[in-house]
This record gives structure tokens, C-alpha cells and sequence, in this order.
């Protein structure tokens, strides 16, 4: 410890006393406290007066004291694959919205898996009643407690939880009460005949949602569309009657798979029989101790008999229930397959005592939150030129009790956005940026659609998709990043035949917006393939300009899986996913431009740079992204590990395309040096800042990097200043050393929810949907690189802290390196390095500005 204490005290603070002092790490605990829905901050965690690492996780704790309108007002909980928004009526009812992330049906679209909802006789307690509903983080669990007198003026009350088993496809409802009741579990669905979707609603199915209606009647003499047989319509739920139980599912008895692969050229590619939509199957079976099914009068072809398979309830009185229901999703087996699956799986679920699988439960969200913290409460407000411009001490104190409500939000809404990240991270598909597990219906009054509706529809954007994943390296939470590179692993195959049939050559690439499977959206390629007079037009070649050229994705791609191979040291992932993605990125970029510029260099033509300049030269994002993923690649050929070693071929394909790369591109604006977008830049269509990704994602430029200056000067004269959605201003700011500028816009966006929402982490819709999952990991991410940047061997420390924020954290870095910490007024006053070898690595930078 003692060079690290030297060398801290000489670039922190004079006034650092010691770092000698082993620490034990900061560990929430579920001790009593919370916060209320509405934002509002325990004196402790806003006043500033404790220590920054005494805030603990039940701090953030949700919690409302009155039930919902509608799923407006639910809270989410899951299991990495499956969700449930929950919520409680005013007549106290408890309603569970059903989610999984591979429920996609025949036209590409994430669905729920459906609405159940449960009755309670005498009533849940709920309306003008002691009531609480809480989502206990430390658990992952929500309780809900309603308390009223009964009609013999002595109190009730009746205690429920809900949780998403962390370590099987359950969702469990319990409930206990001090006086008997009766309880009725219904299945809620709205699916219950084939809806068919217009527009607007059609932007639900976005990439077939615009299939155009041309014939050789509405244009002689030009060819007609093929006929697609894709229905605009969403299937009704199968309801199986079935003693003491509910069962439902979807089944795709249809797919738009094999007629978008025709449309884009692609009908010969070997892997189209591999339908991955045809006859998948989800849904859910619901079961309880004592709950039977309803009876009714009757033959099962009446009205009666219809509503009984919809509907259970216990037997007789209870004090104590639980109510089980199994999620699954499966492929390729038949829909009998799919019941027997799924309720073999409930079976051994209640199987299990009750208390062993709540025990694991817990256990798993203990090591989550064990795992990573970022506490940050108020320090010394004083001097911030807010408070300093007040010119009264009653004023003053108001701004900054202000403040230190919002810096509580900030906190809460950090915290709330990892939760919602674990709560949907672990499943076979990765996070929807539009909505991910927990999008509702009642969203906006000009679109009055259901729970399945969400804007920009079931495809994967890039631009937006990946930035869910950033924060995940430096909270540890490598396992929920595994479904986004899988994603991508599993489509190389088709990535390959695209390329080759496209431009006859070798390497992958993959579209800005896509399927799962590795196709383009179709309503951006271009449904009639030919052009006004006849011709058909080039494959490959979309229709949709924004994204013509929007390759750049994979670059990101790759130094994401670098950061998690730098982070991780797993040789499984460096041989199975890293060697095989890098390969085909480096190869389709050696081969695909064979221009040259007079001095022999790379000519990115045709080009453009991100959605906002749709034709260009020289794109920036390009330049930078091989330029820094180049030579990291090449380092690896250094490695010491035999299964490590970058293979020679690769190697040399590396050498041979940095030597070829152009400089990036720069210029004047403003009368500044600065970095440029690319060249012959034309038709702005979008507001990104395509020049900052030199500093992220691509870390070419930055604190303790050459030429920062320029870097800066750059980002002081950028077009786009929002910090919403998925504008990345405020991780550019926080690379850049900019602290009053990070600090700003991540305190702002996490202060600024959807109005409509209740939960205070459901952000949006900004550019895209509710929850919009964009804009809090943005923040998350610009908040742990204010504390921590990592490049190579190098932890820099506070790179971009604002004095008055104190912080308790413990965050990952390169090397299962993990690096635990407070600081206070600008000084780091606690340091605990894991392995203690890395000490050494770390330097701590003074507080920016």
C-alpha cells in the first residue's frame, strides 16, 4: 500500500490522510428505510451529513402507500428472462402482467405472455386503507400490505409478495393474512380473437409493417411484388381447459422468416429451412396449493363453461396461499410437447420447500448487489454557483436542499435502471431498447394500443441495442451481456452468405436494424426491388438511406467483446466468440474497400457516417473504430497463453488494414481544430455527433490521451447537446475529464422520467418507447467513467468527479480487477484494490471541472 498512498496523496490531495487500513466492502443491506415513488429523499441520504458510503440499498427502495390507476402505475420485477409488472387496483386488485424475452410470434413482434389477475374476498385492503406496496431491492421482491378495519371494527389485514424466481421460469404470488379469505386467480388476457393491426398500429410490426401495395394495375409494365402471405394481425391466445390449473399459449402456426429472406435476396441461403419462428410456442400455466378450478353449470361449449377454464379459485378460506406460474417458451415440438414441458417444470417447482427457493432467490440478488454499488449523496454545496448566488441563508438552504434531493433521484435512478438491467439481462433474446420486458398499455393517448404494442417494433437497432450493454463491464454483470453477443454469434452464418452473395466477397456485416436472426428489417431494405423504370436494383442496396451504409455496428461490437475478454480473461469466450467475430469484421473491411486516395490509403466510398450524414467520404466512426480496435487485436498476438494467441492469418490481416487506414479526419469549426464527421459530408438527416465517437465508444481520444485539447474542442462546438434517449453526451463528457459537464446532464436525465409512469426509472419514450432503455444506462455509464476510465494496464481514478458529489462505489475494471472506494469533498479518503496487485495500475487524477 505504501506506493499507492504515495502516489495518491501526491495527484489526489494533500489533505488525504491514509489508505494503510485494510477495508471491508460496502454491503447494502435490507435494513428499514425507502424512498417513495415520487422521489422523495430520506434526510439521512440527502442531508449530506453521513459519510458517502453510509447510504444502504433499502434507501432506494420504491415504495407507494396508495394503489394504481391502471399498469401505468406498476413496478417491475424479473428473473433475467422473465418479468411481471405489478400493480394493485383502487377495488384491490392485484394485477400481473406476463413477459418473457423470446416470445416473439410469427411476424417478428415481442409479445406478452399475458395478464393475470387475482381477486381477494374480503377485498385486499387497498382503497382509503392503510396500504403499501414496496419493491425491495436487496430481495427482488414486491410487497404489498393493506390493512382496514373489518366489519366488526376489529383490524385485517393481508400481506402479499410477488417475485420472478431468480433460478426457475416461475412467477410466485404469496399471500398471508390474520383472518381467513378466499382467493380467485383469473386469466386476464385481451388476445381473445385474431386482431387485425392498422395503421398507426402497424408501426408495432416495424420491417413488415409497410408492405406496399404495387401491382401491375397500379403501375403497368412494372413487375409486381411477390405475394408475401404476411397477415398485419395478432393471433388469439389458445386456452385449455384443464382441472386446477390456467393454461394458455401462442403458437405460430405462420412465419415472415423465409419470405423476408426471398425478399432480400437471400431464398438460397442453406440455413432457411431453420425457421426461427415457425410453430414457437410461450405462454404459461398457473397452479396453487388448495386452488381448484371454477365450476359451472353446463356443458363445456357454454359461455359458463368457457369462463371456467379461465378461472381459479381456493377451495375454502386460507389464511396462507401461493400461486405459482411457469413461463416457458419452446421451438419445434408440438404444442402438447409445450404443456407437458412447462408444467413438468411447475411440478418440480412446487416440489421445492417453499423456503430453500426463496432462500437461493434472495441469495442470487445479495451477490448481485454485493457485487456492484454506486452510492452518491450531497457534499459541500456551498460554493456551487447556485447556492453562492443566493444572497440569504434561508435561500441558500432551499437550493440546496434542492440539490440534494435530485443528487438522491440521480442515485435512486442509477440503481433502479442495474435492477430493471438484471431484472430482463439473462434471457434468450437480448434487451429491447423499446420498452425491454416492461413496456404496458395506456402509454399515450394517440396511441390507445395494448401491452403488445411498442414503437419501432420487434427488430434490433443497433445504435440503440448496445447501449444497454456498456454499463454492464464495469458493474460485473457479465452474464447479462452474454445474450447481445450471442445474438450476433448466432447469425454469423447468414452473415457470411450475405456478404459473399452481396458483394462476392469474404467477412460479415450487419444491418443498423435487424431480426435476430441477422436479417435486414425489411421495411428499411426495400419491399419493390425494383426502381422507377423497371430496373431491379443492386442487392443489398436498401431502400432506407439512414441506414444504406450503417455497417460500423460490428467495430463496436468488437471492442465491446474486447472490454469483456479484458475484463473477464475467459479463454471460452476469446476462442468461441471474439476470434470467430473479429475474423469476419477485419476481413469484410480488408476486402470490401478496394479504393484507394492518392497517398494509398482506404477510400470509404459510398459511405456515410451514423444516420446523421447519409453520404460521405472518409466517415469518422469507421477511421476511429478500426483504428482503435486494430491495434488492440494486434496485441494480442503478444499473449503468453497458447489458446490466446491472435492466429497469424488474423494477425497479418491486421497488420495489412491499419497500415492501410486513413488519419481521421479533421478540420476547423468555429475557428477550432477539430475532429470531423468525414468528408464530403451531405444530406443531414439525424442529430448524433458521428465525430465524438472517436472518444466513445471508441477511446481514441481522452483524459491522459494525446491530443485531448482537440478532443475537447471538438465536443465544446458539437451540434446535438441533448443528454436524452440515446444521445451520449454525458459518457463523452466524463471521457473527456468534463466534470461540471457529466455531472449536469446525468443528474437531468435521471431527474426526468415518463410523466405518464409512476415508477421512477421508467424513462421515456424520447426517441423510441416507455421504458425507453437508452437513457438510464447512458447514465450509468457516464457516471461509472467519471469514477473510473480504464485503458491497457491503466485505472485512472475520479477522472471526471465534481467535488460537491460524494460517492461509495465498487466497480470492475480489466483483469478481474475490482476497485472499491469513497470519496469525499474531492478526496479519495478509502481504497480497497482486488488483487492487491493492481494497486499499482491505479492513479488518481485531481477533481476536474
Amino acid at each position: 500500500m505504501t506506493s499507492l498512498t504515495s502516489k495518491i496523496r501526491k495527484l489526489a490531495a494533500p489533505a488525504l490522510l491514509t489508505l494503510a487500513a485494510a477495508v471491508l466492502p460496502i454491503t447494502p443491506n435490507s435494513a428499514a428505510g425507502a424512498t417513495t415513488g415520487g422521489g422523495a429523499a430520506t434526510a439521512a441520504a440527502g442531508s449530506g451529513s453521513q459519510p458517502a458510503g453510509s447510504a444502504v440499498l433499502a434507501d432506494y427502495n420504491v415504495v407507494w402507500d396508495t394503489p394504481s390507476a391502471n399498469a401505468l402505475g406498476s413496478m417491475p420485477a424479473g428473473n433475467g428472462d422473465i418479468g411481471a409488472n405489478v400493480w394493485v387496483s383502487p377495488q384491490g386488485e392485484l394485477f400481473l402482467l406476463i413477459s418473457k424475452t423470446d416470445a416473439v410470434n410469427a411476424n417478428g413482434q415481442l409479445l406478452k405472455i399475458g395478464r393475470v389477475k387475482l381477486t381477494f374476498s374480503p377485498t385486499l385492503p387497498a382503497q382509503n386503507a392503510k396500504f403499501a406496496q414496496t419493491l425491495d431491492l436487496q430481495t427482488g421482491e414486491i410487497r404489498i400490505r393493506g390493512t382496514a378495519a373489518g366489519d366488526d371494527g376489529r383490524a385485517r389485514s393481508l400481506a402479499l409478495t410477488v417475485w420472478v424466481d431468480a433460478n426457475a421460469p416461475v412467477v410466485s404470488v404469496a399471500g398471508e393474512s390474520d383472518t381467513p379469505f378466499s382467493v380467485e386467480a383469473r386469466y386476464d388476457g385481451w388476445r381473445r380473437t385474431v386482431r387485425k393491426l392498422a395503421p398507426p398500429e402497424t408501426h408495432a410490426l416495424y420491417g413488415v409493417g409497410n408492405i406496399p401495395d404495387i401491382t401491375n394495375a397500379t403501375q403497368p409494365n412494372k413487375p409486381a411484388l411477390p405475394a408475401t402471405g404476411i397477415k398485419h394481425e395478432v393471433a388469439a391466445d389458445t386456452i385449455l381447459p384443464r382441472p386446477n390449473a390456467l393454461v394458455w399459449f401462442q403458437r405460430n402456426t405462420s412465419s415472415i422468416y423465409k419470405t423476408v429472406l426471398e425478399l432480400q435476396a437471400l431464398g438460397d441461403y442453406p440455413g432457411i429451412a431453420d425457421d426461427p419462428l415457425l410453430h414457437r410456442t410461450f405462454g404459461a400455466i398457473a397452479r396453487g396449493r388448495n386452488f381448484v378450478s371454477a365450476t359451472a353449470t353446463g356443458n363445456a361449449n357454454t359461455a359458463a363453461g368457457d369462463a371456467a377454464k379461465e378461472i381459479l379459485h381456493t377451495a375454502k378460506p386460507v389464511k396462507k396461499f401461493l400461486l405459482n406460474i411457469a413461463v416457458n417458451t419452446t421451438q419445434k415440438v408440438s404444442a402438447e410437447d409445450w404443456e407437458k414441458q412447462t408444467s413438468d417444470t411447475l411440478a418440480a417447482v412446487e416440489k421445492t420447500p417453499l423456503s430453500k427457493r426463496r432462500a437461493a432467490h434472495r441469495e442470487y440478488w445479495k451477490n448481485a448487489w454485493e457485487k456492484h454499488h454506486v452510492f452518491i449523496t450531497a457534499g459541500d454545496l456551498s460554493k456551487t454557483p447556485a447556492v453562492a448566488a443566493q444572497k440569504n441563508a434561508a435561500n441558500k438552504q432551499k437550493v440546496i436542499a434542492a440539490e440534494q434531493k435530485k443528487i438522491h433521484a440521480m442515485t435512486r435512478g442509477y440503481v433502479l435502471q442495474r435492477y430493471i438491467n438484471l431484472c430482463a439481462g439473462r434471457g434468450n433474446l437480448p434487451i429491447k431498447f423499446n420498452g425491454s420486458i416492461f413496456n404496458v398499455d395506456h402509454v399515450m393517448p394517440k396511441l390507445p394500443f395494448d401491452a403488445d404494442y411498442r414503437s419501432w417494433g420487434g427488430c434490433y437497432w443497433y445504435q440503440n441495442t448496445r447501449l444497454a450493454y456498456w454499463p454492464m463491464l464495469h458493474s460485473g454483470d457479465f452474464d447479462t451481456m452474454k445474450p447481445f453477443f450471442k445474438m450476433f454469434i448466432d447469425a454469423l452464418p447468414l452473415s457470411k452468405f450475405r456478404v459473399k452473395k452481396y458483394y462476392n466477397h469474404d467477412g460479415i456485416h450487419f444491418p443498423e436494424t435487424m431480426y435476430f436472426w441477422g436479417t435486414y428489417n425489411n421495411d428499411n431494405y426495400g419491399w419493390n426491388r425494383f426502381d422507377a423504370k423497371g430496373k431491379r436494383k443492386p442487392d443489398g442496396l436498401t431502400d432506407n438511406t439512414y441506414i444504406r451504409y450503417y455497417w460500423q455496428g460490428v467495430i463496436e461490437t468488437l471492442a465491446m467483446m474486447l472490454d469483456y475478454y479484458d475484463f473477464t480473461g475467459s479463454e471460452e469466450f476469446f476462442r468461441e466468440t471474439l476470434l470467430p467475430f473479429a475474423d469476419g469484421v477485419v476481413t469484410f473491411y480488408r476486402e470490401h474497400y478496394t479504393q484507394r486516395t492518392p497517398d494509398g490509403k482506404i477510400l470509404f466510398s459510398p459511405a456515410q457516417s451514423l444516420e446523421t450524414f447519409h453520404s460521405c467520404t472518409q466517415p469518422l466512426p469507421e477511421i476511429a473504430g478500426l483504428r482503435y480496435v486494430l491495434p488492440r487485436l494486434i496485441a494480442l498476438k503478444n499473449n503468453t497463453a497458447d489458446d490466446a494467441k491472435l492466429p497469424p492469418a488474423l494477425a497479418q490481416k491486421c497488420f495489412s488494414l491499419l497500415a492501410d487506414m486513413p488519419p481521421v479526419p479533421v478540420g476547423k469549426k468555429n475557428a477550432k481544430d477539430v475532429i470531423l464527421p468525414g468528408l464530403e459530408l451531405r444530406r443531414k438527416s439525424n442529430c448524433e455527433n458521428p465525430e465524438l465517437y472517436a472518444v466513445f465508444p471508441f477511446r481514441v481520444y481522452g483524459v491522459d490521451k494525446p491530443d485531448l485539447q482537440l478532443a475537447r474542442d471538438t465536443y465544446s462546438v458539437r451540434t446535438h447537446k441533448d443528454s436524452s434517449g440515446w444521445q451520449q453526451n454525458a459518457i463523452q463528457a466524463a471521457y473527456l475529464g468534463l466534470a461540471n459537464d457529466a455531472a449536469a446532464m446525468v443528474k437531468r436525465a435521471l431527474n426526468t422520467k415518463h410523466a405518464g409512469s409512476r415508477f421512477p426509472a421508467f424513462w421515456g419514450p424520447n426517441y423510441d418507447w416507455v421504458p425507453d432503455q437508452d437513457h438510464g444506462n447512458v447514465q450509468m455509464r457516464a457516471i461509472q467513467n467519471m469514477l473510473l476510465q480504464t485503458e491497457g494496464d491503466k485505472l485512472l481514478l475520479l477522472p471526471a468527479w465534481p467535488s460537491e458529489w460524494n460517492c461509495a462505489f465498487k466497480l470492475h475494471a480489466p483483469k478481474n480487477t475490482t476497485i472499491e472506494g469513497e470519496v469525499r469533498d474531492g478526496k479519495l479518503i478509502r481504497l480497497k484494490v482486488t488483487p492487491a496487485a493492481r494497486e499499482k495500475d491505479i492513479t488518481v487524477l485531481p477533481a476536474a471541472r
